[in-house]
């Protein structure tokens, strides 16, 4: 049997259909798969106890940026034990890096300039993490840093 046209476009408009389905269903399947809503928090380990204490004291300015998680880890008296709490170094606007600029005053965002309060009080009343400048609008998102035993871990 010959090869038509139309038998053709009809194969092609299936196959397209049927890759499209196979497509949507798996990102159904991932999102349900990720148990979005209510879900148990999830743990990063920081390093052991002693270990970011000796990081977080060595820095002049207060604060120990930890790049392999992207978050700047500053001491907080209003923090249970530890007394340490994490800021996000993800842009609230579109996630990108944060890096600290200004004489380590703010952190500043390379993809859109967005501009964020680094050691809290910097002359306008803001604390650690309020957006300064836009595009963003929204401040930094907070991590709590947990203890358990001599270990510290991220909870996200």
């Amino acid at each position: 049997m010959p090869l038509t046209r139309r038998a053709l476009l009809l194969g092609f408009g299936r196959a397209t259909a049927l890759g499209l389905a196979a497509l949507a269903g798996g990102f159904t399947w991932a999102f349900f798969s990720e148990g979005h809503g209510p879900s148990p928090h999830r743990r990063r380990s920081l390093g052991p106890l002693a270990e970011v204490l000796a990081r977080v004291e060595a820095s002049r300015e207060g604060f120990w940026l930890d790049t392999a998680h992207r978050v700047l880890i500053v001491r907080d008296p209003d923090t249970p034990d530890p007394g340490l709490a994490a800021i996000s170094l993800a842009c609230t606007h579109l996630g990108c890096t944060l890096r600290p600029g200004s004489g380590n005053r703010h952190l500043t965002c390379p993809c859109h300039g967005s501009v964020f309060a680094l050691l809290g009080d910097d002359g306008l009343g803001t604390g650690i993490g309020r957006v300064l400048v836009g595009p963003a609008t929204r401040d930094l998102d907070r991590l709590r840093v947990v203890r358990v035993g001599e270990r510290l871990f991220l909870e996200t």
